[in-house]
């Protein structure tokens, strides 16, 4: 992940700053989502917006996590869709966190990342 200097260039963040911002996350209200989104964010380079629109039918149609999820148009900032892979590691985080919020025998099926309008977070 990137981060913006004041001359407008990114840089990437380290080892430890990545550590420090995964440590925030522990104890909080929403930490297994939250830690979630950062990782899935890093790992993809993806957008918030494009990572909380996101459907299990994106990204484990068949009850396993894809290595690559298609953003169509109607969800990417530019209006075009791409094609984002994602890390072994980012495919680990996104199964257990899958697993979490939709424990057998409960069918995953919509958001992943629901908002307080759209449903519990777990």
């Amino acid at each position: 992940m990137r981060k913006t200097t004041p001359g407008g260039s990114a840089k990437e963040l380290t080892e430890d700053e990545i550590l420090r911002i995964d440590r925030c996350f522990t104890g909080s209200r929403h930490e297994r989502r939250d830690r979630t989104l950062f990782f899935l964010g890093l790992g993809s380079g993806m957008r918030i917006g494009e990572m909380i629109a996101l459907e299990v039918s994106d990204v484990a149609p068949f009850g396993k996590v894809l290595t690559e999820i298609v953003l169509d148009k109607h969800r990417t900032k530019s209006k075009k869709s791409r094609t984002v892979a994602l890390s072994d590691q980012t495919v680990s985080i996104l199964q257990a966190y899958l697993k979490h919020r939709f424990p057998p025998p409960r069918k995953a099926v919509g958001a992943i990342f629901p908002s307080q309008r759209t449903g519990p977070s777990r």
